[in-house]
C-alpha cells in the first residue's frame, strides 16, 4: 500500500519539481534593437523638431534631422534587466547624457509582463514575440507603438 502511494504520487512530485514559473522566459537583460527601431526614432525626432507637421520642414532641415538621427542613434543606450524575484532595472542613456535608472516591479499576467514603478504605477507591457521582447508604454493607446528588445547574452 505504502509503495503504490509513493509511485502514484512521484509523477506530481516530479511535475512540481520541474515547472517553470511564470514569467520566468522573460527573465534576463534585453538590449533595445537599434536597427529595427531607427526609422521610427527618426519619424519621431521629425515629429518633435516639426511640431507634428513634417511637411513643413525644407529638405535641408529634413536631412540635418536625419543625419543627427543617424549618426547619435548608434549611442543610445536602453536595456531591461527583468530578474527573477520580481524586479527589473531600466537604464536608458542618448548618447553622452547621464543614463536614467529606473526601477520597480514586474507581474506575468495573462502570459505576458506588466512593469510597475516603485510608487505602483502601470507603465509598460511586455510580450515575446519573434524572439524579441516587445516593450509597449501603458500610455501608447491603440496606435501599436513598441520598444523592440533582443535578449543580451551573458
Amino acid at each position: 500500500m505504502k509503495l503504490s502511494m509513493i509511485l502514484l504520487t512521484c509523477p506530481f512530485l516530479l511535475g512540481c519539481a520541474t515547472r517553470t514559473p511564470v514569467g520566468s522566459e522573460y527573465v534576463g537583460t534585453w538590449q533595445y534593437d537599434r536597427v529595427s527601431l531607427r526609422e521610427r526614432a527618426l519619424a519621431s525626432a521629425i515629429d518633435s523638431v516639426s511640431g507634428g507637421e513634417p511637411e513643413s520642414l525644407s529638405a535641408e532641415e529634413f536631412e540635418e534631422v536625419r543625419a543627427w538621427v543617424y549618426e547619435n542613434h548608434a549611442g543610445w543606450d536602453k536595456s531591461i534587466e527583468i530578474k527573477p524575484d520580481g524586479t527589473y532595472v531600466w537604464t536608458s542613456c542618448v548618447g553622452e547624457s547621464t543614463p536614467e535608472i529606473m526601477r520597480g516591479t514586474w507581474r506575468s499576467e495573462r502570459g505576458d509582463v506588466t512593469l510597475y514603478t516603485d510608487d505602483g504605477s502601470k507603465i509598460a507591457i511586455a510580450v515575446l514575440a519573434d524572439g524579441m521582447l516587445r516593450l509597449t508604454p501603458t500610455d501608447a493607446g491603440e496606435i501599436g507603438v513598441y520598444m523592440a528588445m533582443n535578449p543580451v547574452d551573458e
